[in-house]
């Protein structure tokens, strides 16, 4: 286990602000997600987003239904990381791994939900998310 992206997207006890999930081709896959910090003013200048590179699987779990899954994290082990990247775990091995193989199980905290999510890699971006990034 491995805190990604603590000064880009963290917690203050609780995560971020999800704003809004953006999900690509068909629908079924997320993609990026914007977001405000803790401590960020909710205006359009201070939005943020994740992209998801090679996302193969995510799950949204509601923060009061979160019991601390598996494997547990310990957040204040990782200071105010909110996003940590769990490597090759149990939930990640229970896939194919046909498109997975260069990827890794990932677990971000956010202000009402904790999503996982199995990518390549997540990139921070100042501002909020365009399809124009695709490409």
């Amino acid at each position: 286990m491995k805190s990604i992206l603590e000064s880009d997207f963290y917690h203050d006890g609780r995560g971020p602000e999800l704003i809004r999930v953006h999900y690509g081709g068909k629908g079924s896959m997320i993609e990026a997600v914007d977001f405000y910090n803790p401590d960020d003013a909710y205006e359009q200048k201070n939005l943020k987003h994740l992209v998801f590179s090679g996302s193969q699987a995510f799950c949204f779990t509601p923060e009061e239904e979160y019991s601390g899954g598996f494997p547990n994290i310990d957040w204040q082990k990782f200071g105010k990381a909110a996003v940590i990247n769990l490597g090759k775990t149990d939930w990640y091995r229970t896939f194919t791994n046909l498109h997975s193989k260069n990827c890794d199980h990932y677990r971000l905290m956010f202000y009402d939900e904790i999503l996982d999510v199995i990518c390549e890699r997540i990139i921070f971006v100042q501002g909020g998310y365009s399809m124009k990034e695709k490409g």
